[in-house]
């Protein structure tokens, strides 16, 4: 179906089955998982590094999280004492067709996400996570 002036529907939302659509937009619903969503595109975060990138606690963390794995929209791996999260296959595309469309008030908070996980990242070493959550508060930010 199209509208004039309009592309066609199925130019806009690729082809996923109406249900994944549906998980997909009520993830959006929330500021923080989308704040998780866009800090996971292109890359594998540990729990740690997402939690101490957002400031958010704990809990709200594993909650959301957990929101998101059920959704079917993250995969997370266990590695040692690690858990490490990703985007599905999917999701990648979906977010980049929202950027710039509905997402434009919310650049400084994604900026402020960004510098807080690269200075969260500059804690790894070899590569991967050896610090704990809460690391940030701990050289002296402060929890929002």
């Amino acid at each position: 179906m199209t509208f004039p002036g309009n592309p066609p529907i199925i130019s806009v939302v690729p082809d996923i089955p109406m249900e994944r659509l549906t998980l997909f937009a009520k993830a959006l619903s929330d500021p923080t998982r989308v704040r998780i969503l866009w800090m996971l595109r292109g890359r594998r975060l540990c729990v740690c590094e997402i939690g101490d990138a957002l400031g958010v606690p704990q809990s709200s963390l594993s909650t959301h999280l957990q929101g998101l794995r059920t959704a079917g929209l993250v995969d997370a791996e266990k590695e040692r004492t690690w858990a490490y999260y990703s985007l599905q296959e999917w999701v990648g595309p979906m977010l980049e067709r929202l950027d710039g469309q509905f997402l434009q008030g919310a650049e400084p908070v994604f900026e402020q996400d960004a510098a807080r996980l690269q200075a969260r990242l500059k804690m790894r070493e070899g590569g991967c996570c050896v610090v704990g959550y809460g690391q940030l508060i701990q050289i002296g930010e402060k929890r929002k």
